[in-house]
Parts: C-alpha cells; sequence; structure tokens
C-alpha cells in the first residue's frame, strides 16, 4: 500500500517523537501533541494510535493497525527498540533516515529540471520563426505538438510498463544490473542503494534486531533488485555464524576500504556508529556523482539543442538559395 506519509513527514514524525519522549513525556501524551498540528488522515491515524497507547497497547502494536502508514520495516523496528529500551535512539535514527531518503529525492528531481527545461526549448524555440516571420500559428503548432506528444506518450507508456510488469521479477532485476552498469549513472544508482541499506542496517542493529533478520529487512530498503539479489545470495553466511563483514564480502557490493570499516566496527562493539559513517561517506560520493550526473546530461542536451538549431539554420538558408 502506498504510504500517506512521505519521507519528510515520517522525519518530522520520529523526531518530534524522540523529542518528547526523552523528556519523559508518555508516548500518548506525546501524541496528543503531536496530532495538534496534523490534519486530515495523519490525524486520523495519530487519534487512533494515541487511544491504543492509553488502552495499555504498545507503540509498535499501534502501528501494524495503519499499515497505510507505517511498513513491516518500522513496525518491526519500533518493536526491538520498545523491547530493548532503545525508543529514543532508535526514532532519531529513523529520522535520519527518512530525512536522507527526502533529500535524496529532492537532489534527484532538482537535477532534472535543467536538463527537461532545455530538452524542450529544442522541441519548443526553432519553429518559433513561424510566428515571427510569418505569423503562420497554425503551422508552428502542428510542428511542435507532435514530437512533445510522442515524448509524452512514450513517458507514459514507459511509467505504464513500469508499474505493470517492471515492479519485480526477473526483468526488474534485468533493468536494475543494466542501470548499475551504465557508464557515469550506475555507479550513483549502485552507491543510492548501498546508502539506504547501510542506513536501514544501522537502525536495525540499533534496535537489537538478530542479524540475519536485520539484514534481510536493511535488503529490502535497496531499491534496485540487482543489489538487492547480491545481498540475498550472501545471507547464508550470517545464518552460518558468520560476520557481517563476511557477509559484504561475499556479496561484493562493498570496496575494500568500507569491508574494513564493517570489521573494525564488529571488533570494537561499534558496528552501528561504524554503519552509520558508511552511509554518510556513500552520501557524500553520491552527491558529487549526482552533479557529474547532471552536467554529463546537460552536455548532451545541449548538443541535441546546438544540432537542431544548426539543422534549422541550414534548412533556412537551404530555401534561400534555392530561389
Amino acid at each position: 500500500m502506498r504510504n500517506r506519509m512521505n519521507n519528510k513527514a515520517l522525519a518530522r514524525f520520529y523526531n518530534d517523537l524522540a523529542i518528547f519522549v526523552n523528556s519523559g513525556l508518555t508516548i500518548d501524551r506525546g501524541l496528543a501533541t503531536l496530532k495538534q498540528s496534523r490534519r486530515g488522515a495523519v490525524l486520523w491515524m495519530m487519534d487512533g494510535l494515541q487511544f491504543h497507547i492509553s488502552q495499555g497497547g504498545t507503540l509498535w502494536e499501534g502501528m501494524s493497525h495503519f499499515p497505510k502508514f507505517f511498513d513491516e520495516f518500522q513496525v518491526m523496528i519500533i518493536k526491538a527498540a520498545e523491547e530493548s529500551g532503545q525508543l529514543v535512539e532508535t526514532c532519531k535514527g529513523l529520522s535520519n533516515y527518512y530525512t536522507m531518503r527526502h533529500k535524496e529525492k529532492r537532489r534527484l528531481l532538482a537535477s532534472l529540471i535543467y536538463p527537461v527545461v532545455l530538452l524542450h526549448a529544442v522541441v519548443l524555440l526553432p519553429p518559433l520563426k513561424y510566428l515571427v516571420v510569418s505569423k503562420l500559428e497554425q503551422s508552428y503548432w502542428s510542428i511542435v505538438l507532435p514530437p512533445l506528444l510522442i515524448a509524452y506518450g512514450m513517458i507514459g507508456l514507459g511509467y505504464f510498463c513500469w508499474n505493470t510488469f517492471c515492479r519485480s521479477g526477473r526483468l526488474r532485476e534485468i533493468i536494475d544490473e543494466v542501470l548499475i552498469r551504465l557508464p557515469v549513472i550506475g555507479k550513483l544508482v549502485r552507491g543510492m542503494a548501498l546508502a539506504r541499506v547501510l542506513r536501514a542496517l544501522a537502525n536495525l542493529n540499533n534496535a537489537g534486531i538478530e542479524p540475519v533478520k536485520a539484514a534481510g529487512e536493511a535488503i529490502q530498503t535497496a531499491g534496485n533488485a540487482a543489489i538487492a539479489w547480491r545481498l540475498n545470495g550472501a545471507l547464508h553466511i550470517l545464518e552460518r555464524g558468520g560476520t557481517f563483514a563476511d557477509f559484504f564480502s561475499f556479496a561484493g557490493v562493498l570496496p575494500s576500504l568500507q569491508l574494513g570499516m564493517v570489521a573494525v566496527g564488529e571488533e570494537t562493539g561499534t558496528m552501528v556508529e561504524s554503519l552509520e559513517r558508511m552511509a554518510i561517506l556513500m552520501e557524500e560520493q553520491n552527491r558529487h556523482r549526482l552533479t557529474t550526473t547532471v552536467k554529463t546530461i546537460g552536455i548532451l542536451a545541449y548538443l541535441i539543442a546546438a544540432v537542431v538549431v544548426a539543422m534549422t539554420i541550414l534548412r533556412f538558408y537551404a530555401g534561400y538559395f534555392s530561389f
């Protein structure tokens, strides 16, 4: 089911909850304060959550009654956190996790603005001569609309096919495998998937969830079937009592430097801190990769625009000299 709270709202929810619980308020009183600034379906959810807890229920049980707001990943982490007495720390970790997801999505959307504007300019600007010179508005739209409709139609068809046929299964794995092998964009896609897994694994470990289950749940947050397939293939290492360093080494998804950080974290009992540092490092690398990717896409879009403008000029002069 689609979550009715986006990543930003989830980050705010867990951050506020951590503050109230840390200040000594009971969870139901904290929720009573939180819901004063909420409306609609979120307010309805918090009413139900507060009522359940006021009747003696736990937070994770109440959350499980609202699957449209809290998925299994969140419910499992909160359950383990309540049982281990790590609720405040876990809520802070979840707030950081969803803040990262929100910023990641925002950066991706922002990075698409320039290429999209430039590609639209390629279609809309060259035929303006029909309006400026000849004032033939009908000719202008007859030139502009077909490529735009074809482009929008292809995007719509691609979105439909993705949601219908490629959301899961072997085809999704093939597509995601191709994505992580592409030049420039491949490292970005791979890095974003691994950063999500590391953040999730840090939260799951902090909540006290046993290694095999923690790894299995963290893998589901990857968002890339090819990376998830590699990690799932290494779960047997943990099932046999192996370390997380062995697990990641067998999966072959982390460089040697980060494998060393995992090993040191396990040896020194600072696994959660090591995973969080790795996630931060990878997120920083992803920001640089995103900048490089945007520049590359911008250059390609600019070259396409230059070619179209050049062809338009050549056609104009060809028609001029033909008279």
